[in-house]
């Protein structure tokens, strides 16, 4: 059948449907009449309820793992292909979001299933090559793109988030195990993703996405909700995410679990950056850019405790683990937002966002873990944080956890200080930890003052010899020089601690600057 005609068919159909109770999606465009099918309208109201129904069910089969395309894409040529944002789903009725999709290639080879609801209908976003772009592609390549033609490999989310007019992406799945979101004027950075198993040999299994049903807004809404389903070899789980826009991008999820089998150990809330060398990172001489990192500390807030660690490329897999009980946030913060410390104007590290994670309701005892490895470049992950709870899950019982992702160039609110800069240098046997503290309440109090660094150690080291407490007086930050030395000559690869607060009297005014060193 010619596409003319093609075309014709649908556009009767869609008359049909016009009056009748089925068109609600705002798929009768014309961007979707290249489908070779028309999408099949199912009366089912989506609610969470119905994806556990799902998540469920699928937990009482075995794993399945999910499809992968074969392809030969480079990255490059990946790139080319783009969304023609002329068709954008969602274009019409002055919808306050759009959606666009992702193509298959690459290392993006997995598809994932795309449906779109509202009230009581759904169906599923079939794929179409024609609403894409391919760029400067030659044809013999074109045509091999398009022959990858299994589903989508993800979807991004845009609204007038930075400009009046001006649609941007708010949120983009890409590939089918992690997502990025943006504040106001931020780019993309951290990631978070669906969550992970850790078997006890160490083994990680990462959870994919397979389902995604996209509510479809309503003028005016100032949030999108969407649904998804994602599976490892041990569980599967159902989300709702509620996604807001701002300076600051708050999404709230509502996760419930089901084991296949006993689950001693998982990850919940996980998020992954990249840190390859900062301030306090020997680097090479052919480093040409002075940092390159997509978050640079972590921090923790549990009781009344608030921990910062600055991030490493270590060589090897180094493990931070805190153990909590009344968790109040964590995550992965980019604290250096001088332009000027990175010169990469293809990569503004500047504004990447702030990660973190805030439980809605209490998730009891458990631990949070940093992981940190080594990487080679800025697209390698090498950073990993999530929090695991001390129960072990078991099969046929549901577990359910409800917490808010933010992205924002802010921080968590707090009136301690904070440590904003960490530096290192040696003198002989001596390594001086340079780290400087700033905040608003903290940089007020005079030069002369009853501050005093509580420093700690464990490991192979030992505070060697006095540690210097000044005042900056150009910037009023207060900087804290600690020297450090092993404790003894043994050679080892052990990790050592080094902790500083600067303290008035009895009372914190700075956060704990915590600091993991192989002597």
């Amino acid at each position: 059948m010619s596409r003319e005609k093609n075309i014709n068919i649908y556009n009767r159909m869609y008359k049909i449907m016009k009056n009748s109770k089925y068109v609600f999606l705002g798929l009768a465009t014309i961007a979707f009449a290249s489908c070779h099918s028309l999408p099949a309208v199912s009366r089912q109201p989506i609610d969470y309820n119905y994806i556990c129904q799902q998540a469920q069910t699928a937990s009482q089969s075995s794993y399945s793992a999910p499809d992968r395309i074969d392809n030969n894409l480079t990255s490059a040529e990946f790139g080319q292909i783009t969304f023609n944002s002329s068709k954008d789903l969602w274009r019409e009725g002055n919808l306050p979001y759009h959606l666009e999709f992702f193509h298959l290639g690459y290392i993006y080879n997995s598809p994932v299933t795309l449906n779109e609801f509202k009230g009581a209908y759904s169906q599923e976003l079939r794929f179409t090559n024609d609403l894409f772009n391919f760029g400067n592609l030659d044809q013999s390549r074109i045509n091999y793109a398009q022959n990858l033609n299994e589903g989508y490999s993800g979807f991004k989310v845009l609204c007038q988030l930075n400009r009046p007019g001006s649609f941007d992406e708010l949120i983009s799945f890409l590939g089918d195990s992690k997502f990025r979101a943006l504040g106001r004027n931020n780019v993309y950075g951290a990631y978070a993703l669906a969550y992970m198993t850790i078997g006890k040999d160490g083994g990680v299994n990462i959870a994919k996405y397979s389902y995604f049903w996209l509510g479809k807004p309503r003028e005016g809404d100032s949030k999108i909700v969407f649904f998804a389903i994602a599976d490892c070899e041990n569980a599967v789980s159902a989300f709702r995410y509620e996604v807001s826009q701002g300076d600051t991008c708050v999404i709230n999820v509502k996760q419930t679990i089901y084991p296949r089998e006993k689950i001693s150990k998982i990850a919940i809330a996980p998020m992954a950056s990249v840190y390859v060398y900062g301030k306090a990172t020997k680097k090479s001489m052919t480093s040409l850019y002075p940092e390159m990192h997509y978050s640079d500390g972590f921090i923790l807030k549990s009781d009344n405790n608030l921990i910062f660690e600055p991030l490493e490329n270590f060589q090897n897999n180094v493990i931070s683990e805190f153990t909590v009980k009344d968790l109040k946030y964590f995550g992965l913060v980019q604290r250096e937002r001088n332009y000027e410390s990175y010169e990469t104007p293809f990569l503004p590290q500047q504004l990447m966002p702030n990660v973190w994670i805030t439980p809605a309701t209490g998730w009891g005892d458990g631990k949070i873990e940093l992981f940190q490895t080594n990487t080679d470049n800025i697209d390698k992950l090498n950073i990993y944080a999530f929090w695991s709870p001390t129960e072990k899950l078991e099969p046929k019982k549901p577990y359910t956890f409800e917490y808010s992702i933010n992205w924002s160039m802010s921080e968590h609110p707090s009136t301690l200080g904070r440590a904003s800069d960490t530096r290192i240098g040696e003198d002989g046997d001596i390594i001086r930890f340079a780290v400087k503290f700033t905040g608003d309440q903290l940089q007020k109090l005079p030069a002369v003052t009853n501050l005093i660094p509580n420093i700690k150690t464990s490991g192979n080291i030992k505070l060697n010899g006095q540690y210097q407490l000044l005042k900056d007086p150009y910037d009023n930050s207060w900087r804290v020089t600690i020297p450090i030395s092993k404790a003894n000559d043994k050679q080892n690869t052990d990790v050592s601690t080094i902790y500083c607060t600067l303290m008035d009297e009895k009372t914190p005014v700075t956060e704990t600057w915590y600091y993991k060193w192989i002597p």
